[in-house]
């Protein structure tokens, strides 16, 4: 078999293969004795007609493509062996020539090129995690003293540390601040659902012309809200507590205030806002907080810790260990867009679509969360399927040139993930089952479930590795399996969302 390979501009490949008549003949006689067996021609019993009869009755076309089918999928096979192609996914018959010889021409896309580059001494991001301050701890501590205080109806007036239900109507005004005016580089679809994947870039859109810059934003209120009165940052607004005290269930009352113009976070933007809202009182509730001594740090930890002191240094721990998986978590997402972004890749089109497959379906499955269709979606949106597709092509680009950075680097570091380390998660993910625990194990070990565990583990250690090689860490390169192995205990597969290898050929 002779097989001619064009390499295509789109990553693609072209193979046109020259078939050897004897082969084509042989599937040609196969495919017209099959015919013979199911036609009734003319003149012959059911199976007995020769094979230049069957031919002039049904044609030497129908009879090529009944042999092509038998075939096609073997002359495919050896034809990527023969050229040296890497198929990304199934190849496309796309000519058949019977004369002179048979040819057969193929369009493969191929498997996608990814160079990093030198990551290693290149890729470099700042790293900070910040301390948790006396402010942050007594802060949370605070909230474990509202989640048990005793809350009971109040006849009274309402004042400083009561809970209230209250119906808040009207407009929050601010001034725009110099950083919020700036004109955006890239205008953003409306009301586009966040995909799941962190960090995915939003579709562009044709550039409009810059919208005039407004002085001022207005917030419209309208909305039955539970707060605690405290002039702190869990107030409702800047000094809204105080405006309610004094008020009784079932009374109303306009508060006009302007916020001071200095507001610490969570309040920075509200600095200088203008409040105009009505405030109906639903209810009154007393709170009796628990005194914050050692009782309280006993019941607060389960009887982990038997002093308040104990409990306050637990707390600032386990609120430090939080705050750093927040960083890491941003910070690894944040060090791979980097590293796709700085990578060089080819791939073919069949990539990007499959791609936009998944990111639709992370739409579509958002959309459902929030009690919407795809079709209800692009009712709202007043676009069809095809618009939709073409709006987030380029965030499937960036999704797709993520999975590859990161793909190729597992690669180059040579990570892998052994047995024990996915025994460990199921049993990690097992332990809040209880009696279910063993049903829900043999669920996880069961395909595609254990694939799919075995994908998210390892991307997690890819996304790891990767935090490491920013902050320069640099740790030595894993190394190389052995060849042969009597018993595999490791799995060098790559994150889940890599596009799955096929060879077939779609004939």
């Amino acid at each position: 078999m002779n097989v001619q390979t064009e390499h295509l501009d789109n990553h693609t490949a072209k193979l046109t293969v020259e078939v050897e008549q004897e082969r084509m003949q042989k599937a040609m006689q196969i495919a017209a004795r099959q015919l013979a067996n199911q036609l009734n021609i003319p003149g012959f019993r059911r199976g007995k007609a020769p094979y230049n009869v069957v031919a002039r009755y049904v044609g030497v076309g129908r009879l090529a493509s009944d042999a092509l089918e038998k075939i096609g999928d073997s002359i495919y096979q050896e034809a990527l062996k023969e050229s040296g192609v890497s198929a990304y996914t199934g190849g496309e018959l796309t000519d058949i020539k019977l004369e002179p010889t048979v040819l057969l021409t193929f369009m493969v896309p191929k498997e996608p090129e990814t160079d990093l580059g030198n990551y290693r001494e290149t890729l470099r991001l700042p790293y900070d995690v910040q301390e948790v301050t006396d402010e942050m701890l007594d802060r949370y501590i605070q909230d474990v003293r509202d989640q048990q205080a005793v809350i009971e109806p109040a006849s009274r007036p309402a004042q400083l540390g009561d809970q209230v239900k209250l119906h808040v109507k009207g407009t929050v005004t601010y001034p725009v601040q110099a950083e919020q005016a700036e004109p955006k580089a890239e205008s953003q679809p409306a009301e586009t659902p966040s995909e799941p994947e962190t960090n995915s870039e939003q579709p562009e859109t044709p550039a409009e012309p810059a919208p005039k810059t407004p002085e001022a934003v207005v917030d419209e209120e309208d909305q039955d809200v539970e707060i605690f009165l405290r002039p702190d940052d869990e107030d409702y607004l800047p000094g809204f507590s105080e405006q309610i005290v004094g008020l009784s269930a079932g009374e109303e009352k306009h508060v006009t205030y302007t916020i001071p113009g200095e507001q610490k976070a969570p309040f920075t933007d509200l600095a200088g806002a203008s409040v105009d809202l009505t405030v109906k009182v639903e209810a009154v509730r007393n709170v009796t907080l628990p005194t914050l001594n050692d009782d309280f740090a006993k019941q607060a930890s389960e009887g982990k810790q038997e002093t308040l002191l104990d409990y306050r240094i637990e707390s600032r721990k386990r609120l430090q260990d939080a705050r750093k998986n927040i960083v890491d978590e941003r910070y690894r997402e944040k060090a791979l867009e980097t590293l796709a972004q700085t990578a060089e890749f080819k791939y073919p089109d069949a990539a990007v679509e499959e791609a936009l497959d998944d990111v639709l379906h992370d739409l579509e499955h958002n959309l459902s969360d929030r009690g919407l269709s795809l079709d209800d979606y692009l009712r709202i949106q007043k676009i069809d399927r095809a618009a939709l597709r073409n709006d987030y092509r380029q965030a499937a680009v960036s999704r797709l040139k993520r999975t590859l950075a990161l793909t190729k680097l597992i690669q180059i570091e040579r990570l892998r993930v052994s047995t024990d380390e996915i025994d460990a998660r199921i049993e990690e993910m097992s332990a809040d089952f209880g009696e279910q625990a063993e049903t829900f194990k043999r669920m996880l070990r069961q395909e595609p479930n254990y694939t799919s565990l075995v994908g998210t583990v390892m991307r997690e250690k890819g996304l790891e590795r990767l935090g490491q090689i920013a902050r320069g860490e640099n740790p030595p390169i894993e190394p190389a399996e052995p060849v042969v192995t009597e018993s595999p205990e490791e799995h060098a597969l790559p994150a889940s969302t890599e596009p799955a290898e096929s060879t077939e050929s779609g004939l």
